[in-house]
């Protein structure tokens, strides 16, 4: 380890040690300026750090506010058009209840506004089919939030029977107010919650430590295990209290803004997908490349490099080649993956559809997906009725998944 007196002095390299000095040379040398006997230089120093103290006070202050200003009005923009109470915070040993996690437990604060909606853009299109949670809902606002994305019901659960009180007075009151009434708040602790059945979206603003998510997500795996459907878990403010999730292999990291490990970046978000959930670059399929559904998937995978394979044909690739898009005239057409790069690793190596593993290999592939409708030179084809598409698979020379192309029937084609 280096000798840390080094980094001290570097913050002070714009004055010199001071040499072994003795008596009274010694203590003139360091005697401070504010006790130099002339009251002209006292009062001269005082009135410039006076000075400067009054610059950097009023030095983009305006600014300042006026951002604080748009700040507060995106954060209370519900509870002044629904007269609901969900800001403030919380400090859980100041609430009067027993749990034997209450010491687990994190301060309440309402998810910040722009930190929820940009979780909400890496979900699938069509979420009414799903069931929203909020784990540690508190006064209920990502709840009023998540309203607004068409869920097939939302539930709060919130182990503060004070907090989880305001949560469904606020409810009410949204509910009053717009006919929603799919929004319910339990009072439970979030490790005896059971996981709705069916597609779900499970969100977690970092409402506990991980002594608590460990048992939260053993049995958000075990659920999944007895009934494999469609999950995908949003963690807000990551900390290592996610760190289960990084660990298992029912999900992958898929979208926010997150490091693979700590230290975690400041108010960021991860979503992780489950093995069986879809994938929303799929749904490009069909469209027409200038579609705001499709310009989101090429922003997303950071397909950038366009160019034109013919007259007629835009392929849209990522730079580091592991992801293509393919449109003919005014449909995207195919979507290319590339499971293994040339050095042995694929950006998109686990954004792989229908349970497929970068480490497959062809016996694998086929108690999976069964025997190919066409086997030859080209690769193996598959004909996937509910995406109206032909997937075709490749394999290295050892026999392991390398490539995948997912191509959209022909309109009103029916497979061959």
């Amino acid at each position: 380890m280096e000798d840390s007196s080094k980094d001290r002095s570097a913050h002070f390299a714009f004055g010199r040690e001071p040499g072994p000095l003795e008596g009274k040379e010694r203590a003139m040398q360091f005697r401070p300026a504010s006790l130099d006997p002339s009251p002209t230089r006292v009062l001269r120093r005082l009135g410039a750090g006076l000075s400067h103290l009054a610059r950097r006070r009023l030095r983009g202050s305006p600014l300042r506010v006026l951002r604080r200003w748009r700040e507060w009005r995106e954060e209370t923009a519900l509870d002044r058009r629904f007269g609901t109470d969900t800001s403030g915070r919380a400090q859980l040993d100041e609430l009067s209840f027993e749990s034997e996690n209450k010491i687990f437990g994190i301060t309440y604060m309402a998810t910040p506004a722009k930190l929820f909606f940009s979780s909400m853009q890496c979900l699938p299109r069509d979420l009414s089919d799903y069931t929203f949670v909020d784990f540690g809902c508190g006064k209920g606002r990502a709840l009023l939030n998540a309203a607004e994305y068409g869920f097939k019901q939302i539930i709060g659960v919130e182990f503060s029977p004070q907090l989880a009180e305001i949560a469904k007075r606020n409810v009410e009151l949204y509910g009053t107010k717009t006919g929603n009434r799919r929004l319910v708040v339990t009072n439970a602790d979030a490790t005896l919650f059971d996981i709705p059945a069916g597609n779900c979206v499970l969100y977690f603003f970092n409402p506990f430590s991980i002594e608590v998510s460990s048992i939260v997500f053993r049995n958000i795996m075990q659920s999944l295990m007895e009934s494999p459907r469609a999950i995908f878990i949003i963690w807000c403010y990551v900390t290592d209290a996610a760190l289960p999730l990084f660990r298992s292999p029912d999900f992958i990291p898929y979208a926010g803004q997150f490091a693979p490990g700590p230290p975690w970046p400041e108010k960021g978000f991860i979503v992780f997908r489950g093995r069986n959930a879809p994938l929303d670059f799929l749904s490009a399929l069909g469209l027409r490349p200038d579609s705001p559904e499709t310009r989101r998937i090429i922003r997303k995978y950071s397909l950038t490099d366009r160019y034109a394979a013919s007259p007629s044909t835009q392929h849209y690739g990522s730079p580091a080649g592991g992801m293509n898009l393919v449109a003919e005239g005014n449909r995207v057409v195919a979507i290319q993956i590339h499971v293994r790069a040339a050095h042995g690793y694929g950006p998109y190596e686990d954004t792989l559809p229908f349970e497929l593993r970068s480490h497959m290999d062809r016996q694998e592939v086929d108690r999976l997906l069964g025997p190919p409708t066409v086997s030859d030179e080209l690769g193996c084809r598959y004909e996937r009725s509910e995406i109206r598409a032909t997937l075709t698979l490749r394999f290295d020379p050892a026999s392991r998944l390398a490539y995948i192309e997912i191509a959209a029937w022909p309109l009103g084609a029916l497979p061959t």
